[in-house]
C-alpha cells in the first residue's frame, strides 16, 4: 500500500495540472468493426463514418465526431471501439452522464480497456461521484498497476479528500 501511495503521489505531482483531461488514443480499433449486416456497402459506410469520426475527434471536433459515431453505433452496436469513442466525444462536450453510459457499454463488450476505465472515472469525478471514480481507477490499476492517468486520477481524488498534502 505504501508503494502504491508513493506511486500515486509521484504521478499526481507530475501531472497535477492535466489530471482531468481525456486523451484520444489514435491506436483505437479502426480497421474492423463487428457489423451485423448482409450488405458490404453498409459495412463500408460504417467503416468510413468511423474513420471520419476518429479523425474529427483527433482534430478537436467532438460534436462532428459524435454525430457520426451515433450513426455507427446503430450499425455496429457490439463494437467496443465505437462506444468508447462515442463516450470520449461526449466527455469532450461535457456530456458526462451519457459518457458514463457509453463507457459502460464499451466495457461490457471489452472489460479490460484501461483507458475506458480511467475516462469513466473522470466522468464520475466531473459529476461529483468520487466513490465511483475511485472504483473505476482501482479497476484500471488492477489491469495496469502503473498506468499514469489512473495513478493521477487516484492522486487527485485523494488530494481532494484531504488524504494527500
Amino acid at each position: 500500500m505504501e508503494s502504491l501511495r508513493a506511486d500515486v503521489v509521484t504521478q499526481h505531482r507530475k501531472m497535477e495540472d492535466c489530471y482531468n483531461s481525456s486523451e484520444y488514443s489514435a491506436d483505437r480499433q479502426t480497421d474492423e468493426l463487428p457489423i451485423s449486416m448482409s450488405r458490404k456497402s453498409s459495412a463500408q459506410k460504417a467503416q468510413k463514418l468511423f474513420v471520419e469520426a476518429a479523425t474529427r475527434l483527433q482534430n478537436g471536433d467532438a460534436a462532428g465526431a459524435r454525430r457520426r459515431l451515433e450513426k455507427v453505433s446503430r450499425m455496429a452496436p457490439n463494437s467496443a471501439a465505437v462506444w468508447y469513442n462515442l463516450a470520449l466525444a461526449g466527455q469532450h462536450l461535457g456530456l458526462h452522464s451519457r459518457a458514463i453510459r457509453e463507457y459502460e457499454k464499451s466495457l461490457r463488450i471489452s472489460p479490460e480497456q484501461v483507458d475506458a476505465l480511467v475516462n469513466l472515472g473522470l466522468s464520475y469525478k466531473h459529476l461529483g461521484d468520487s466513490g465511483a471514480a475511485m472504483e473505476s481507477a482501482k479497476k484500471a490499476l488492477s489491469l495496469a498497476w502503473s498506468h499514469p492517468r489512473a495513478l493521477n486520477l487516484v492522486g487527485s481524488l485523494m488530494a481532494e479528500s484531504g488524504y494527500l498534502p
